[in-house]
C-alpha cells in the first residue's frame, strides 16, 4: 500500500486532511485497512501527515524542502547583502530592456498561460539537454486544476513579458498564506540576463502582494534556493514492513536516497 501522490512525478507534503479530533480514528483505520501488508507512506507533510503513521512504522528518510518566510514589502529578499545587490542589478537590467512582470491569480489563470508555460519549459529543458516529467501528458491534470481553482486557491503564476510576448513564467500554487513554486520556463535567449533568477524573485515579491507569507521551493537542495534565504523543512517517508519483500523495499529506498537517507532507523510505537 502507498499514499496517493507517491508515484511518478510524486508530490511533496503528502498526507491526509484530518481534523484534530479524528487523527486517532484515521490512524486506526489505516492500520486496520493495511493489516499484514507493506505500507509505504512517501513524502508526508511534517505537520499533518506524519501524525497518521500507524504504530510500528519506521522512518526511511527525510526530504529537504527549502522555504523562505517572505519579508515585509520594505525589506529586500536575500541571504546576504551580495545576493540582494546582485538580484537588484539583474532586475534593473531586465526592466531597462522593457521586460515587465505580471502576477496572474488563481481565478485569472487560463489555458493559454498554461500552454505557454509548457512551450517555454520545453525550450529551456532542450537547451539544457535533459528530460522533464512536466511534459504534454500532464496537460489534462493541470487543466483540471485550473477548472477547480478559485480566489486565493489554486494555480497561479508570474509572467515576464517583452513587447507583448511572454518570455518567462514561474508557475505554482497559492493556498492560504503559501505560494509553492512548482515549475518554470523561459526563453533561452534571455538566459544571459538571469531571467530565471529574477522570475523567482518577482514571484516571491508579487505573491506577497496576493497574501502569501511563505515561498515554498519544494524538494531539492539547489544552491539558488538558499541564496534567497530559504531554510529546510523536511518531508518524511515511512515504512510499515512485513516480511522479506518489505525489507528489500526499505533497502532500495535507503540506497536510492543516498545523502538524504536517515542513517539510523527511528521507530514509532512498537
Amino acid at each position: 500500500w502507498a499514499n496517493l501522490g507517491a508515484g511518478q512525478g510524486s508530490a511533496d507534503h503528502c498526507g491526509w486532511p484530518v481534523v484534530p479530533h479524528r487523527v486517532e480514528d484515521v490512524r486506526s483505520w489505516i492500520s486496520m485497512r493495511t493489516a499484514g501488508s507493506t505500507l509505504l507512506l512517501r513524502n508526508l507533510d511534517p505537520e499533518t501527515g506524519t501524525r497518521l503513521v500507524p504504530d510500528g512504522g519506521r522512518l526511511l528518510y527525510q526530504t529537504r524542502c527549502p522555504r523562505v518566510r517572505i519579508p515585509p514589502a520594505d525589506e529586500v529578499l536575500g541571504r546576504s547583502a551580495k545576493s540582494r545587490k546582485r538580484v537588484r542589478a539583474q532586475t534593473r537590467k531586465l526592466l531597462d530592456r522593457g521586460v515587465t512582470f505580471r502576477w496572474i491569480s488563481p481565478d485569472e489563470m487560463d489555458r493559454p498561460v498554461l500552454e505557454t508555460l509548457f512551450r517555454l519549459h520545453g525550450q529551456r529543458q532542450a537547451m539544457l539537454g535533459r528530460p522533464s516529467t512536466f511534459d504534454p501528458p500532464r496537460r489534462h491534470l493541470h487543466r483540471r486544476l485550473l477548472a477547480r481553482a478559485g480566489p486565493g486557491r489554486g494555480p497561479a503564476a508570474v509572467v515576464a513579458e517583452h513587447e507583448g510576448r511572454s518570455i518567462g513564467i514561474r508557475y505554482g500554487f497559492l493556498w492560504l498564506d503559501v505560494f509553492a513554486g512548482y515549475q518554470s520556463g523561459w526563453d533561452p535567449s534571455w538566459a544571459q540576463y538571469r531571467l530565471g533568477t529574477v522570475l523567482y524573485s518577482e514571484a516571491i515579491r508579487l505573491s506577497r502582494a496576493a497574501g502569501a507569507r511563505v515561498a515554498d521551493f519544494l524538494r531539492g537542495r539547489e544552491e539558488w534556493k538558499y541564496r534567497f534565504g530559504a531554510e529546510d523543512r523536511v518531508d518524511e517517508t515511512w515504512l510499515l514492513s512485513h516480511g522479506l519483500p518489505a525489507r528489500v523495499l526499505g533497502l532500495k529506498y535507503r540506497l536510492r536516497t543516498g545523502g538524504e537517507r536517515q542513517e539510523r532507523a527511528q521507530s514509532r510505537g512498537g
